[in-house]
């Protein structure tokens, strides 16, 4: 009776040792090993390395626009002006201050 039970367990034992494998076809393999590959992950990685670099040298021959400004501003004060005949008048002055700079390097 023992060696049944224990004929029994090291069949499910070895049954379920061979479920976890996978098969692999070669071309599976090949293909695998060139996408993981060391090689493989630098041609990538310098491909993206010169995408990148391109993209700064033509940033460069683009047009380079620059704004710049203050915002505005709103004063208002009062002036004392002295009349021909010696009464004096207070004049409002309204000054509004505001300036906008565009410039565009070629």
């Amino acid at each position: 009776m023992n060696k049944h039970v224990l004929l029994f367990l090291i069949g499910i034992f070895v049954q379920h040792l061979t479920q976890g494998q996978n098969r692999f076809s070669i071309e599976d393999v090949i293909t695998r090993a060139r996408e993981l590959s060391p090689s493989s992950k630098r041609s990538v990685t310098q491909k993206e390395t010169q995408y990148w670099k391109y993209r700064t040298f033509r940033a460069g021959y683009n047009p380079q626009l620059a704004l710049s400004g203050s915002a505005p501003s709103y004063n208002l004060s009062y002036v004392q002006v002295v009349q021909p005949d010696g009464s004096k008048v207070f004049q409002p002055i309204n000054q509004k201050c505001g300036r906008v700079e565009y410039r565009r390097a070629v």
